[in-house]
C-alpha cells in the first residue's frame, strides 16, 4: 500500500483520483481452485486521470509489493 502523502500530491491534480486511494489487491480463487492476485496498474490510473510521470512513480510499488509477497 502507498503512504498517503504519495496520493495526496495526484489527489490535489486530480481529486477524483482519491477514488482509487487507498490502493487495494483482490486474492481471490475461482472454480479450478486456481488463486489469483488482481489489482489496479499505476499507468491505467495515470491514463484515466492524467497524472504525469512525477505524480504516478510513488504509487507504482503495488505490482512489486504483491510480487514479492507471492514469492515467499
Amino acid at each position: 500500500m502507498c503512504p498517503p502523502r504519495a496520493g495526496t500530491p495526484a489527489m490535489v491534480a486530480n481529486p477524483l483520483f482519491g477514488l482509487e486511494l487507498p490502493s487495494k489487491a483482490l486474492v481471490w480463487a475461482d472454480d479450478r481452485e486456481r488463486v489469483w492476485v488482481s489489482h489496479h496498474d499505476p499507468a491505467d490510473w495515470q491514463r484515466r486521470y492524467g497524472l504525469s510521470d512525477e505524480l504516478i512513480t510513488p504509487l507504482s510499488g503495488t505490482g512489486r509489493l504483491i510480487a514479492a509477497a507471492l514469492a515467499d
